[in-house]
């Protein structure tokens, strides 16, 4: 017996994040982590994977749509009898968009560092 269990956004470290992509069609088989739809935040553009293995039922979003932690974004069927949610996916998308937050911090501080010594460079060519 399959459930249908419904795809709801987990916290993506913001109010809003804006639908940029479908990475699934209605009547798609996919795997427990595979992305349904990639989101765009000021920060970071990250993939809310599927919860658990299944098929698409329906999607309730589209390219462009806002959406926030605990909206709905469609439904799945669970592939087996029974749905073992997989750890929650708060940590997962923290953990993608902390990293996304520490790159930025050092190419940030890379590019200081190469305008400083340019500048002392400059300085000493006087």
């Amino acid at each position: 017996m399959s459930d249908i269990q419904k795809i709801i956004v987990p916290d993506v470290g913001g109010d809003e994040v804006e639908v940029i992509e479908l990475c699934v069609a209605v009547g798609d088989n996919i795997e427990a982590d595979e992305g349904v739809v990639t989101v765009e935040s000021d920060k970071a553009s990250m993939d809310i994977p599927a919860p658990f293995e299944g098929e698409i039922v329906s999607l309730s979003v589209s390219v462009g749509d806002k959406i926030k932690e605990g909206d709905v974004i469609g439904e799945m069927k669970a592939a087996g009898a029974t749905v073992l949610m997989r750890a929650p996916l708060k940590n997962h998308l923290q953990t993608a968009l902390h990293k996304k937050k520490r790159l930025s911090k050092m190419k940030h501080r890379k590019k200081k560092a190469s305008q400083r010594q340019h500048q002392l460079r400059l300085a000493a060519a006087k």
